[in-house]
């Protein structure tokens, strides 16, 4: 019947507003300074030298999609890793468990990331994590890595991410890669756990 047909995709309208909302609600509770009053130490510090960056840490990939360029899969799982980031002869290293990948801070002279935010992308577009945040992306420390490295079933693939730190201690950012016909962005949050 056409009512329960409309109920259907009203119903699945809803619950997709609310994963979106429920992920942009949590993303901005990570990202946020530890107290409103604080304000942000990091903002206009963002020529940190790679040293700034090393450490252990514990990563959460969350939402983002895989398409093969026919079609677009929302992927909402999460998945955990514990990398770990050092400098080698200036370079930052990104070891995770899908291989090691090489990187460098991100100058004054690369421009403000531009994100959405929705259903199949990040929970917090860019323009929210300056809000929250506190600054403008450009003008905290961030790190751009990439690399080859191989995926959960052995495949090679070329991933990367653009990272950016919002409080101590704290990245959050996108993971992309692309391998075997496929290619992904995801949202990533990675905490230190370690010291430098």
């Amino acid at each position: 019947m056409p009512t329960q047909r409309i109920s259907g995709d009203f119903r699945s309208r809803i619950t997709r507003t609310c994963l979106v909302l429920s992920g942009a609600v949590v993303g901005l509770l990570l990202i946020a300074p530890a107290s409103a009053d604080e304000g942000n130490d990091l903002c206009g510090k963002h020529n940190q030298p790679a040293e700034h960056f090393v450490g252990s840490y514990s990563m959460e990939v969350g939402s983002g999609y895989v398409t093969n360029g026919k079609m677009k899969i929302r992927a909402t799982t999460t998945d955990t890793d514990t990398p770990t980031i050092s400098v080698q002869g200036g370079n930052l290293i990104l070891d995770d468990s899908a291989g090691t990948i090489s990187g460098q801070v991100a100058g004054t002279e690369e421009p403000r990331w531009e994100w959405p935010a929705g259903v199949g992308k990040p929970p917090v577009s860019a323009d929210d994590l300056a809000v929250v945040a506190g600054c403008e992306n450009d003008r905290l420390p961030r790190i751009v890595l990439s690399g080859t490295g191989t995926s959960a079933d052995g495949k090679p693939l070329d991933y990367g991410y653009r990272l950016v730190e919002t409080r101590p201690g704290l990245l959050v950012g996108l993971l992309h890669w692309q391998g075997g016909g496929f290619s992904s962005k995801r949202w990533v949050t990675l905490e230190r756990t370690g010291d430098r």
